[in-house]
C-alpha cells in the first residue's frame, strides 16, 4: 500500500547506479537555471525572493516522491506569478 502512495519506493530499487553521475549533472544544471528563475518570479508576484527558492525546492521534492513519471518539466511560470502578484496587491 505504501508503494502505491509513494511511487518512488517502487522504481528506486531498479535504478541504474551508473547513471547517477549524469543525473547529478542534470540536476545541478537545472538548479542553476530554475532557482534564479523562481526568485525572479517570486519578486514578480510581490513576495520576498526566498519564497521562490522554498517553493521550488519543496515542490520539486514533493513531485519526486509522489509521481511515477520520468519525463516531465515542472516549475513556476510568469503567468502564475503575475496572477499571484495581482491577488496579493489587492490584499494590501
Amino acid at each position: 500500500m505504501l508503494r502505491s502512495l509513494i511511487p518512488l519506493l517502487g522504481w528506486v530499487k531498479n535504478y541504474n547506479g551508473g547513471l547517477f553521475k549524469w543525473d547529478l549533472i542534470a540536476g545541478i544544471t537545472l538548479a542553476m537555471f530554475v532557482l534564479p528563475e523562481s526568485m525572479a518570479y517570486a519578486s514578480l508576484a510581490g513576495v520576498p525572493s526566498q519564497y521562490g527558492i522554498y517553493c521550488c525546492i519543496a515542490g520539486g521534492l514533493l513531485f519526486a516522491f509522489f509521481t511515477s513519471t520520468r519525463q516531465v518539466a515542472i516549475g513556476p511560470t510568469s503567468a502564475i506569478s503575475l496572477m499571484v502578484g495581482t491577488s496579493v496587491a489587492l490584499l494590501h
